[in-house]
């Protein structure tokens, strides 16, 4: 599943700067795939894969895709804080089943 960031959120003005001054305001419009499923108590689990970490909940898969939402644009916004890379690299491979 594909979530898309509508807006900046809150972010700091020290991380506001870090994007306008080169990673950007591309910001506003980015997508993120990423995976949701039901645990065994019924919650269910949202986690962007291409950032470390980024991991959400919710009693409903919409709630649990709004938390994606805002736990992606706090993830992003402590990695530039950290000079760390918004995101790392993923990719789809096959293999034989």
């Amino acid at each position: 599943m594909i979530v898309n960031l509508r807006k900046l959120y809150n972010f700091s003005q020290s991380t506001r700067h870090i994007f306008e001054a080169g990673i950007s305001a591309r910001l506003h419009n980015m997508n993120f795939m990423v995976t949701i499923d039901r645990d065994e108590d019924g919650i269910w689990v949202t986690e962007c894969p291409s950032i470390p970490g980024c991991v959400s909940q919710g009693a409903t898969k919409d709630e649990a895709l709004t938390n994606i939402k805002e736990a992606i644009a706090l993830c992003l916004e402590v990695r530039a804080e950290k000079g760390f890379p918004l995101t790392i690299e993923t990719r789809q491979i096959e293999i034989a089943a």
